[in-house]
């Protein structure tokens, strides 16, 4: 009813006419409830009626009639919400701006495989974002999966011997920034510390025992070494040594060699070693034994064994009638037999052979009497 009403008769009399006829059923409805004493029904027609008067008229009524006294209509559009950007009321939550660009990112080296990346705070920014790439590989730029919470962060696990490209990203609820300025790390292993402990001890003829103590971060060794007695440069041993312990061979009897030792690895040499020196020299011959002496008329014939490490013999005599004492013969014997001439007949003589070589004499071998003839 109401709205069929509304809008289509403007006048007051169409209203005036159904609040009459409103008000006298409400009338009606009360004498009836009066008359069977029923109160509570009474109020409720009461209320009934003064409610359906109101309607009525505020129904009927049209709202821009003048003396109208209900509330103005409401435009269709006036429960809309503001357009975005307008000067009402906000509707949901405000996104920040993204970040600024992180700057001043910088990478020191550490441990190997490790840099340390530290950046200034970016302005707006919640947490960051690390990117990086092989630089050796070609590879494309790659996100770290995890943000950063601070402005200094330790990259691991980079491999030796490659280098890589790092920049940092601010970022926030609306989203990451520009990258920062980029840095790059190349990744080494440290020098080997310098070897220390190195001796040297003389061996067979023309060779020496070098032991030394293990340098931290070494892999290898490299000897160095040089003739003194030429004058000689150090010279690079042309392979790496796998030990702590290494026999050096192939040393010219006579001359006199130093040697150092240097700890290598990926990186590089380290510090050279304490340097020692060797003079080599052949040992001496070991004692002749077995030596016999046949007498003869003014001679004796003497044989003997060979001595390990001689490569001549010298002869000692003494004529022990005469009381002499032992004498050296001038000039050296080639083999292991010799005849003694120019004894005096019926004088006794002791005799007795030496080994010998570069190194010098050995010591001397048995002793042997003879008395020869006339």
């Amino acid at each position: 009813m109401a709205i069929l009403v509304r809008g289509r008769h403007p006048g007051g009399r169409l209203a005036a006419a159904a609040g009459s006829q409103i008000a006298l059923a409400a009338k009606v409805l009360r004498g009836w409830l009066a008359g069977r004493a029923r109160p509570v029904f009474l109020a409720s027609a009461t209320v009934l009626a003064a409610v359906a008067a109101g309607i009525a008229a505020v129904g009927v009524a049209d709202a821009g009639s003048p003396g109208s006294t209900g509330p103005p209509a409401r435009t269709p559009g006036a429960l809309a919400s503001a357009p975005a950007g307008s000067a009402g009321p906000s509707t949901g939550p405000s996104v920040p701006p993204l970040p600024a660009a992180a700057a001043g990112l910088r990478a020191v080296p550490g441990a190997v495989g490790t840099a340390r990346l530290c950046w200034e705070a970016a302005e707006g920014a919640a947490e960051y974002v690390l990117e990086y790439r092989d630089v050796a590989a070609g590879e494309a730029w790659t996100l770290m999966p995890y943000p950063i919470g601070d402005v200094c962060y330790t990259v691991e696990q980079l491999a030796v011997g490659r280098t890589y490209e790092f920049r940092i990203v601010g970022s926030n609820s609306a989203g990451n920034g520009a990258p920062s300025n980029v840095v790059r790390v190349a990744v080494t292993r440290p020098l080997p510390a310098a070897v220390t402990g190195l001796t040297a001890v003389p061996g067979a003829v023309g060779t020496a025992r070098l032991c030394w103590e293990a340098a931290e971060g070494a892999a290898e060794y490299v000897l160095e070494y040089r003739d003194v007695a030429a004058g000689e440069a150090w010279t690079l041993m042309p392979y790496p040594i796998g030990d702590v312990c290494y026999t050096v061979e192939q040393l010219a009897v006579g001359r006199t060699y130093e040697f150092r030792i240097v700890g290598s690895n990926s990186a590089g040499n380290g510090a050279p070693s304490n340097v020692v020196r060797v003079t080599v020299t052949r040992p001496l011959p070991a004692a002749v034994t077995g030596l016999t002496a046949v007498p003869g008329s003014g001679t004796a014939e003497l044989c003997w064994n060979a001595a390990d490490g001689a490569n001549r013999y010298l002869l000692e005599h003494r004529d022990v009638t005469a009381g002499e004492a032992w004498a050296t013969m001038p000039y050296p014997i080639d083999g292991l037999c010799y005849t003694v001439r120019q004894l005096l007949g019926g004088h006794t003589y002791e005799l007795r052979i030496t080994g010998s070589n570069s190194a010098g004499n050995g010591p001397p071998s048995n002793t042997v009497t003879v008395t020869p003839t006339a």
